[in-house]
This record gives structure tokens, sequence and C-alpha cells, in this order.
């Protein structure tokens, strides 16, 4: 099964174990274009100063989780640059009016 994944849900998944377990599905092939792969790396290091200064995390951990959660994702998923989804922009758009700005991953998903 091909699926185009969005930020918060791939960062709601490498996170956990059971999340990087489904991400490394052998019947899954995931994508996911390179400005919302900008979001998650964003969000992973956000994350990850929010886990040490709330105390749940040691900054030690806290960066171990990061660069594993990182390589299964790298592992897991095709990540597609923006110049190769710029053919299917326009269509992206009109099919995404509220949210132009997530016009890759639609473009993706047209793909």
């Amino acid at each position: 099964m091909r699926l185009v994944v969005d930020a918060s849900l791939l960062v709601a998944e490498v996170l956990r174990k059971k999340g990087q377990e489904r991400l490394l599905h052998p019947e899954l092939t995931l994508y996911i274009a390179e400005p919302t792969w900008q979001e998650v790396l964003h969000e992973l290091y956000r994350r990850q100063e929010i886990f040490v200064a709330q105390g749940k995390l040691s900054a030690e951990s806290a960066t171990r989780l990061v660069a594993d959660s990182l390589r299964v994702a790298e592992q897991a998923i095709y990540i597609m640059s923006e110049r190769w989804l710029e053919p299917f922009k326009e269509e992206a758009l009109w099919r995404m009016p509220r949210d132009p700005t997530d016009w890759p991953s639609v473009a993706l998903a047209i793909v």
C-alpha cells in the first residue's frame, strides 16, 4: 500500500516504538513532500526541547530519541522534492483551497 504522510502523523508515530513498527511495515510504501519533511524536523527538535524543559527526559535521552526517530523515518519514508511536485501545484491548490501551504502533500497524493 502506498501512502502520503503529513507532518503531524509522522511526528506522532515516529516518537513511539509501536508507531515506528507501523512505519516500517513491509507492506507500506510511505512518501512525504520535502517541505513537509522540513516541518517534521522542526517539530521533532521542538519536542526534544520541550521534553527536556518539562523534565520528561534528560538532554541525552531526548537527543537519542530524536536521533532514533529520524533514523526510522528516513528508513521508512521516501522524501520527494518540491521541484518534482511543481507540475502538480495548480491542481493541488485547486483541491486544497483552505490551506495552500499543504499543496506539496496534495500534489504528492495526486501523483
